[in-house]
């Protein structure tokens, strides 16, 4: 069984992540769609995507309130 380029699943995860579908995030990553299909079920592409989803909530959430707070100046 071939190992996974960790840097690679990352990566993947992040393209896919933006809105990409796998056969354009497997053209960018330069890989085969069915491994993003297979990398998805990893455990290093469920923290990966839970991370960016929680980043993305933060600077959601920073952008609000200082939007917030420059509306009540």
């Amino acid at each position: 069984m071939k190992r996974h380029d960790p840097k690679k699943v990352i990566k993947a995860c992040r393209v896919s992540f933006e809105g990409n579908s796998d056969i354009e995030t497997a053209k960018i990553v330069k890989v085969a769609p069915i491994t993003v299909s297979n990398w998805r079920k990893l455990d290093i592409w469920k923290q990966t995507e839970k991370a960016l989803i929680e980043a993305t909530i933060q600077t959601e959430t920073e952008t609000l309130l200082k939007r917030k707070k420059k509306n009540k100046s």
